[in-house]
């Protein structure tokens, strides 16, 4: 790693400066040296990644920030400032201890560290939703201010380039509508963005202890959510072009090798880390890998020819851009990526390294998909808002830097930017929306189980397990998404029932955070309740909740 790194920093900007100085004296031939320093240095070395500098980039882009926070509001402003519950919010609220225990059986203990850190513990609706938002816009920006500053596209960059696409995906909708994980979420994907400005630094100045704490930056990610490699893997790609896609010349094949060396020992040390410090939470918590982590892969159980079928369905899906969370212009903007590339290297603005580089970006979304060999939640493909946000910002970084006399095709580059944003804004929106409407219905549903619960007469609630057989779907209005349309986040939680297990742990939470006081079912008092209920009629008739010995039934 240190043979590597030294290679990059074989010549600095300033040994370059220095060069041109001494070649021909004086102060003219030193303000020349500092010109040639300039057009000639692509490498992040002239303008260290800091705070300080973040800050510059914004207040030096201030209608980009205005843009982006407007885009936000158009599809998080029911979420941010509304008062519906997401899956397992209620778990948090009825049953903390088991659902903080289960983090660190699913190997995300930074989750619970961070919760306790922040004073996030005990879970609050309204705070955790605004937060999601919140630390989603911070972490876009900050994205934004690693692709500008890598390779000094301070100008061209705007961060609405990239902000707008990534803050409005629905994948990250459905990522962070988890609430009670929503902020973290941001705040990982913040953290694998900082790592490699960390990272990058390093490589620039030799500043050893900045390449230290990157490592345990983005192993710090890694613990909110294991998700995040195939984000840091897609990010140091795309540092990666943005740095050498167009200065080959002057960077020899091996140096940028060597870049691309560091980045891989970079990222197994970090993940090395995360693994030694989940073996030591789990051991200090006494407990093991939760068996639904391994089964989630599928290589090995699966044949491989069903594998391959599955990923190529999968891949079909996601470039055609079917449903809700893929957006169909993906592909378009692909091919013009790819075309630029092509272009360059006939042009020999770049090579095939670059072009192979590019390549593979384009198939980082199906990351998830290879590491699993399933299709998988839509929610942890986080590569492909990463990819969306990128590709838009190279595009228009390109057609301003083509174009940049000609106002008009800027403007509409622009446009057509705002264009995507408000395209899936609006999906965004609806899918909280339908959540919203869905919420209000379960509200109302759970005050009419109540009822009918009350109509028992049941004394002490704390003494009775409730358990709830099948599901029932809202009546939404035409302007929500259906249940098919959607993956967990909008969905009723009277309709979330994987199992008969799961379905009775939800709703029994859900009625209890409502004002009852219900304990939940064992698997015994499971399998007798769905013998009782095979003789119950459907809710809402009459019996369709009842009483027996220790049991409250509610079938729908």
């Amino acid at each position: 790693m240190t043979k590597a790194v030294g290679q990059i920093k074989q010549m600095t900007c300033t040994e370059a400066t220095e060069a041109e100085a001494i070649e021909k004296p004086g102060v003219e031939n030193v303000a020349e040296g500092e010109k040639r320093k300039a057009d000639a240095c692509t490498l992040p070395l002239r303008n260290k990644y800091s705070l300080r500098g973040f800050m510059r980039y914004l207040q030096g882009n201030p209608w980009d920030v205005a843009a982006s926070i407007f885009f936000l509001l158009l599809g998080y402003e029911l979420k941010m400032f509304g008062d519906s519950y997401s899956i397992d919010t209620e778990a948090m609220m009825q049953a903390q201890g088991s659902l903080y225990q289960s983090w660190i059986e699913l190997e995300r203990f930074g989750l619970l560290y961070l919760k306790k850190a922040l004073g996030l513990y005990w879970y609050n609706n309204a705070v955790a939703s605004f937060l999601s938002a919140v630390c989603l816009l911070a972490a876009a920006l900050l994205w934004a201010y690693l692709l500008a500053e890598v390779n000094n596209l301070r100008g061209r960059m705007h961060p609405a380039f990239f902000a707008v696409p990534f803050v409005t995906s629905p994948v990250l909708a459905e990522m962070v509508g988890f609430t009670l994980t929503g902020p973290e979420i941001g705040m990982a994907l913040g953290l694998v963005a900082t790592s490699l400005m960390m990272l990058l630094n390093c490589m620039a100045y030799r500043k050893w202890w900045l390449g230290i704490l990157s490592l345990f930056v983005a192993a710090a990610g890694f613990t909110l959510y294991l998700a995040m490699v195939t984000v840091f893997v897609a990010g140091f790609a795309m540092v990666f072009l943005m740095l050498f896609w167009d200065a080959h010349h002057e960077y020899k094949l091996g140096r940028r090798i060597g870049f691309i060396a560091v980045g891989a020992v970079a990222f197994v040390m970090s993940y090395l880390l995360y693994v030694a410090c989940n073996a030591a939470a789990l051991a200090m918590h006494h407990t093991t890998t939760n068996p639904y982590i391994s089964e989630q892969s599928r290589w090995g159980k699966d044949s491989t020819s069903s594998i391959i079928q599955t990923i190529r369905d999968h891949a079909q899906s996601l470039y055609s851009g079917e449903g809700i969370y893929y957006a169909g212009i993906f592909s378009v903007l692909l091919v013009l990526f790819v075309a630029t590339m092509l272009v360059a290297v006939i042009r020999r603005h770049t090579d095939v390294l670059a072009l192979l580089v590019a390549l593979c970006l384009c198939a980082s979304p199906m990351m998830m998909s290879l590491i699993l060999g399933s299709k998988p939640s839509v929610r942890t493909e986080l590569s492909y808002p990463l990819m969306l946000a990128f590709v838009v910002a190279f595009l228009a970084v390109q057609v301003f830097g083509i174009f940049d006399r000609k106002r008009t095709v800027k403007t509409v580059a622009a446009l057509l930017v705002l264009a995507l944003g408000w395209s899936q804004g609006l999906i965004v929106n609806r899918i909280f929306y339908t959540e919203s409407i869905n919420h209000q219905q379960d509200m109302e549903l759970a005050q009419d189980i109540r009822t009918r619960i009350d109509d028992l007469g049941i004394t002490d609630q704390s003494k009775k397990t409730l358990v709830f057989l099948n599901y029932h779907k809202s009546a939404c209005n035409k302007d929500c998404y259906t249940s098919d349309q959607l993956g967990l986040v909008g969905r009723s939680l009277f309709e979330v029932t994987v199992s008969p297990k799961q379905g009775t742990f939800v709703k029994t939470n859900f009625l209890n955070i409502t004002g009852t006081n219900f304990q939940q079912a064992s698997e015994k008092q499971l399998e007798r309740a769905e013998k009782i209920g095979e003789s119950m009629p459907h809710w809402p008739a009459r019996g369709s909740v009842i009483q027996k010995g220790d049991l409250v039934i509610v079938k729908f």
